[in-house]
């Protein structure tokens, strides 16, 4: 099923959670652990190669949750650009967060304000496509679809953190063998 969610005039706000989505949305989100993993690794190792001190880094990582954007500003800050303009690629490249994020508001008619600003802070490429993917396949009830949605962002920026940590902490002791770079793009298919 491909229908656009029913817009019709907007519930009253609700606090609920669906359970059976929260769950379905942890086994879905699975898959990409495996990329975001190694991933928040790399990030961790170059962002202290950059000159980020650990406090830097994991506030860089679980502020912005964004790889690529993070990459991004980390880029321009070890080409010594000022943190403004570092600041600004990042956000450039994080544009395409708002089309999501107007993609995806139509499928949560009643849901609060406060679990609507939540839902902004979880939101990335990972948590995007599978809840949309997810919604346009199945009918099931507001608290489900939202439900789904924070299983995946929380439990794949939980990853994305602690990955980042461990190539922040321990990046220097991996072995020159291990070349995780190639795990940019496997990011990018775990999500197609």
């Amino acid at each position: 099923m491909d229908s656009a969610p029913d817009l019709s005039p907007e519930p009253p706000q609700t606090t609920t959670i669906g359970r059976r989505g929260f769950r379905a949305g942890l086994i879905a989100a699975l898959p990409f652990y495996l990329a975001a993993g190694p991933f928040g690794i790399i990030f961790g190792v170059l962002a202290r190669e950059a000159g980020l001190d650990l406090g830097q880094a994991m506030a860089m990582s679980m502020l912005v949750i964004a790889g690529a954007s993070q990459l991004t500003a980390l880029q321009l800050l070890s080409e010594d650009a000022p943190a403004f303009i570092a600041i600004l690629g990042g956000a450039v490249v994080n544009l395409r967060m708002a089309m999501y994020s107007a993609s995806l508001a139509p499928w949560w008619p009643g849901v609060s304000q406060p679990y609507r600003a939540l839902a902004a802070t979880l939101l990335h490429d990972q948590s995007y496509a599978a809840s949309l993917a997810r919604y346009r396949a199945r009918e099931e009830s507001t608290a489900d679809r939202f439900g789904f949605y924070l299983a995946v962002g929380v439990s794949t920026a939980a990853i994305w953190g602690v990955c980042t940590w461990v190539g922040a902490t321990l990046g220097a002791q991996l072995p020159e063998w291990l070349d995780l770079t190639f795990i940019v793009p496997v990011v990018f298919l775990a999500i197609l």
